[in-house]
C-alpha cells in the first residue's frame, strides 16, 4: 500500500509540473500532492467502514439461533398482549415498569430469534379476542390451558401450576378443600379459569344441597386482593405462585387455606393454526430450558421447581 501511495504521489507531482510548468509556485505543487494523499486516505477509511458494517451485520445474523416467524404484525418485532396484574408472572414494579417471569421469558425467546418486543397491556378479558383479531402476535400472560380456549387458540405450554384459596390473614377460616367455599363471597377475575372453577363448584354444591358461592367477578386480581384485604370478600382464588408471592410481599395480609387443580398448565397463546409461530416458540423454549435460563427465571421469581413443565 505504501509503495502504491508513493507512486500515486509521484505521478500527481509530475502531472502538476507538466500542466503548470517548472516555473510555477512550489506551494501549488505541494498542495496537489497533499490532496492526493487525503483522497487516498478517505477512500481507505470508506473501505474500512464498509467492512465494519458488513462484520456487524454478520455478527447480528450469527446471534439468531431460531428462525423467526415470517408473518409478524411489525417486521422485526414480536408484539404480545399481557395483563400486567398477575405477580410473579407479569406485574408493574415500583417504577411502573412491566416485569415478571413471563416478560423476561418471552424477551429471552425474542433474543434467540433476533426480534425486538412490544408489550400491549390490556384488560384480561380482551387478551384472546385481540389475538384472534390480529392486533397482536401472541398472548403472553400466564394463560391456563383448557378445552374451551383450545377451540379458539393454540398453545405453547411452559409451566405447571396449581390453584390456591387465599383468605384474609385475620380470618378464622381453616377449611382444607373447595367445599369450604360454600356460602362465601369469592373474588375472581372476569373470564378467568378461577371464574370457571367457581361456576363448576356451584353446580356441584347444588347437587349436594349446599349454599352456592357468591361469585364476585372483577376486572383484575388486584381488585380482588384489595377487596379481600379490606374484608369485602371472604376469599379469592389465584395461582400457587401468586399466592406465595403475595404472602411474601405482604406478610400477615393473606393466608392460604387450601389448594386444588395442581396439574393445570400455563401456555403462550398463538393464533389457531399458526404452526410457524408455535414451532418457533417451542424451539426457543427447549433452548432456554437446556441452557438454564428457564430454571434461573423460576428461581428469580420465587416459583417452585416442582412447577417446571420439564420436571
Amino acid at each position: 500500500m505504501k509503495r502504491k501511495l508513493m507512486l500515486a504521489v509521484c505521478m500527481a507531482v509530475s502531472t502538476c509540473m507538466i500542466l503548470a510548468g517548472c516555473g510555477n509556485n512550489a506551494a501549488d505543487t505541494e498542495t496537489a500532492a497533499e490532496d492526493v494523499i487525503v483522497e487516498e486516505s478517505n477512500t481507505q477509511e470508506e473501505t474500512d467502514t464498509e467492512s465494519m458494517d458488513t462484520d456487524s451485520e454478520e455478527s447480528a445474523t450469527d446471534g439468531v439461533q431460531v428462525t423467526p416467524p415470517s408473518k409478524l404484525l411489525k417486521e422485526g418485532t414480536l408484539t404480545y398482549a399481557i395483563n400486567a396484574n398477575f405477580p410473579p408472572y407479569e406485574y408493574l414494579d415500583d417504577e411502573q415498569n412491566i416485569t415478571g417471569f413471563d416478560v423476561e421469558y418471552v424477551q429471552a425467546m425474542a433474543d434467540l430469534m433476533g426480534l425486538d418486543v412490544e408489550i400491549v397491556d390490556m384488560q384480561w378479558d380482551n387478551l384472546i379476542t385481540s389475538l384472534q383479531a390480529g392486533r397482536v402476535d401472541i398472548v403472553n400472560s400466564a394463560v391456563y390451558i383448557n378445552p374451551e380456549r383450545e377451540k379458539v387458540v393454540d398453545f405453547v405450554p411452559y409451566m405447571y401450576i396449581g390453584e390456591i384459596i387465599l383468605v384474609n390473614g385475620n380470618s378464622d377460616y381453616d377449611f382444607t378443600d373447595t367445599d369450604g367455599l360454600s356460602g362465601l363471597k369469592v373474588g375472581v377475575i372476569t373470564g378467568s379459569i378461577e371464574e370457571t372453577y367457581c361456576n363448576t363448584f356451584n353446580e356441584e354444591f347444588a347437587e349436594k344441597g349446599m349454599d352456592p358461592i357468591d361469585i364476585h367477578s372483577l376486572p383484575s386480581l388486584n381488585d380482588s386482593l384489595v377487596s379481600l384485604a379490606s374484608g369485602q370478600l371472604d376469599a379469592t382464588l389465584t395461582s400457587s405462585a401468586t399466592a406465595a408471592y403475595m404472602e411474601m410481599e405482604q406478610p400477615g395480609t393473606y393466608k392460604t387455606v387450601a389448594s386444588f387443580a395442581l396439574d393445570d398448565v400455563l401456555g403462550i397463546c398463538v393464533q389457531k393454526g399458526d404452526t410457524e409461530m408455535a414451532d418457533a416458540l417451542t424451539e426457543c423454549a427447549k433452548i432456554l430450558y437446556d441452557n438454564g435460563t428457564y430454571t434461573e427465571l423460576m428461581s428469580k421469581y420465587g416459583i417452585s421447581d416442582t412447577m417446571s413443565y420439564w420436571k
